[in-house]
């Protein structure tokens, strides 16, 4: 493996094995604006907070990015990032503060 001046890629240039090298495809989102679901396909819609720049309103929701996947595999992951978020809670990476104030937000169950 070499770049273009015939020389070996830095240590951090090099991809792990079985893992995506560094020009994998990365998207940033601060939430879900909207999801339709169905019997067969799930179509969620991503978002970001993006700022004003010229200071007259506030920071605004800018849905950025439509995901699509099977009914299946967004009930499979739902439970999947269901035990994150339960051992997130038990090593301490998420506090019980921070959970509640995150279910309250996103209107779930007291």
């Amino acid at each position: 493996m070499t770049d273009n001046n015939g020389k070996p890629p830095a240590p951090s240039e090099l991809p792990f094995a079985g893992f995506p090298g560094q020009h994998f495809p990365t998207v940033y989102a601060d939430g879900v604006t909207s999801i339709n679901p169905t019997s067969e396909i799930v179509k969620m819609y991503f978002s970001r907070l993006d700022p004003n720049f010229d200071v007259t309103k506030g920071t605004a929701v800018q849905p950025h990015l439509q995901m699509v996947m099977s009914t299946t595999g967004f009930v499979q992951m739902s439970i999947f990032f269901s035990r994150i978020v339960a051992n997130m809670l038990k090593t301490g990476v998420l506090t019980e503060e921070k959970y509640s104030e995150s279910k309250k937000l996103a209107g779930g169950p007291e």
